[in-house]
């Protein structure tokens, strides 16, 4: 059997600081496009100075991701966080297409879980929508700590 270490790629990890050597169009025979590029060249480079670090943005924040088969409404459904502040999820049916819609929301009694609910159209002529009778594969993300 192969070495893990040796199949699986190695990851490397860019850093950057500040300030970085951005090209600058030489000047042109048009006063104003000189001004108008040396405007929008400033603002980039302010622009990329002041943006948040993702760590900053997540502030501590962690985040779990999965699949579920889901029949009507899940209630609980676990992450592994402790607290939840967000879900998104998405009903992934592959190539084929579906109108099932999907709903989720951060549980109110189960710290860290999730409540999901996937519906679709009463009939053909009605689009009410009903809880869906029929196993759907929902995937899911949820950040918290």
């Amino acid at each position: 059997m192969s070495d893990p270490a040796q199949i699986l790629p190695r990851v490397q990890v860019a850093t950057r600081t500040f300030p970085v050597q951005r090209y600058r169009p030489g000047p042109t025979a048009d006063a104003e496009a000189d001004l108008g590029m040396k405007t929008a060249h400033d603002r980039v480079d302010t622009l990329e100075q002041t943006r948040p670090s993702v760590p900053d943005l997540l502030n501590g924040s962690k985040m779990s991701s999965g699949a579920i088969q889901v029949t009507g409404t899940m209630k609980g459904v676990a992450t592994g966080l402790s607290t939840l502040s967000n879900v998104i999820v998405s009903v992934d049916s592959g190539a084929t297409p579906h109108n099932l819609t999907v709903s989720a929301t951060p549980s109110t009694t189960q710290p860290g879980t999730f409540d999901v609910a996937v519906f679709k159209p009463t009939a053909a002529g009605n689009t009410t929508p009903i809880l869906n009778t029929v196993p759907a594969t929902v995937r899911w993300h949820a950040w918290g700590t």
